[in-house]
């Protein structure tokens, strides 16, 4: 796990905002950037391994499996790479711009799903070796965020103020739960429990069995990241510039952490931290249990994207489109 303060070890600097979230994959991180192009870098060193331009702008983070980096871009357009090489193995497009990353839906016997929602108001899933379209879920507005996966099931929220369930294999809606406001973030799974943040400022826990709302507690700002959960907590950013600590099974309010700003990142628990971004330029590292700070790194511009964190590492970006790594 990352020490209580981790040293930068590296940086990078892409030609455009990094407002996603890396990802960690072995010894490599893939990020985009708002300059059009997805890279990869080293881990240990932050050296560039390789760069493949896109189409338009990527703000998504991308989704690491099969061998293949799978990330859209702001015109709509979905891209499979090649690991090694970022050489474009297929690409298929949406009528949308991608703002959220991709997620796999294992299959037995076949190559995986990747699941990807859109502002065409549509989650699709590809074939991840091929790119064909195996099916498609329907909301009624944008989709934001990366749909949460688990027990056959798939989970997606929009501006249409819903968080929508479908069967991971066929894509056929099997529930959906009113937020009453845009749900920009990641929905989250944990057991038979559905989380999500709406725009008005309210983070929501919904029974998957029953369909019913275990709970609902609503925040001074807007939440437009996603919750973490960990060790019976819900970590969560909002627009009131704090970070909130929730319990699972009820919502009620454990710890707020007041940054300097707007914290608009999602947060990562692990290693008894939650570490999380912020509009203030910060990089925090919070106690888990307490809130407390224990560490920050100040990058001098907004930090929007979740940091990825995989064993004693720690890789975020800035909007001043740097990719830090610590360690």
């Amino acid at each position: 796990m990352p020490a209580e303060r981790p040293l930068r070890r590296w940086s990078f600097k892409t030609q455009g905002a990094v407002s996603a979230s890396p990802a960690i994959f072995g010894e490599r991180v893939f990020v985009g950037s708002e300059d059009g192009s997805v890279y990869a870098l080293g881990l240990a060193d932050g050296r560039l391994l390789w760069r493949q331009a896109l189409s338009n702008e990527v703000k998504a983070t991308p989704l690491v499996a099969d061998a293949r980096v799978f990330v859209g871009a702001h015109d709509g357009t979905f891209a499979a790479l090649d690991l090694a090489t970022g050489r474009r193995v297929w690409t298929a497009s949406t009528e949308g711009e991608i703002a959220g990353g991709a997620n796999i839906i294992p299959r037995a016997g076949a190559a995986p799903l990747i699941a990807v929602g859109s502002y065409d108001h549509t989650l699709y899933a590809f074939d991840a070796a091929t790119g064909s379209n195996v099916w498609r879920a329907v909301s009624d507005n944008y989709i934001n965020g990366t749909p949460a996966v688990a027990d056959g099931r798939a989970a997606f929220g929009g501006c249409d103020g819903r968080v929508r369930v479908v069967a991971a294999a066929t894509g056929i809606e099997t529930a959906a739960f009113t937020a009453d406001s845009y749900v920009i973030g990641s929905p989250a799974i944990t057991g038979d429990a559905l989380l999500a943040g709406q725009y008005g400022g309210a983070v929501i826990c919904w029974n998957l069995s029953s369909g019913s709302e275990r709970w609902r507690r609503t925040l001074p700002g807007a939440v437009c990241s996603s919750p973490a959960v960990a060790g019976g907590r819900v970590f969560v950013g909002a627009r009131d510039s704090g970070v909130h600590a929730l319990k699972l099974t009820d919502g009620t309010p454990l710890w707020r952490f007041a940054a300097r700003d707007n914290v608009d990142s999602s947060a990562v628990a692990a290693g008894g931290r939650v570490w999380v971004g912020s509009d203030d330029g910060r990089l925090y590292g919070l106690d888990a249990e307490t809130g407390q700070e224990k560490w920050s790194f100040d990058a001098g511009s907004p930090i929007r994207g979740s940091p990825a964190v995989a064993g004693a590492w720690i890789v975020v970006g800035d909007e001043a489109g740097v990719v830090h790594g610590f360690r």
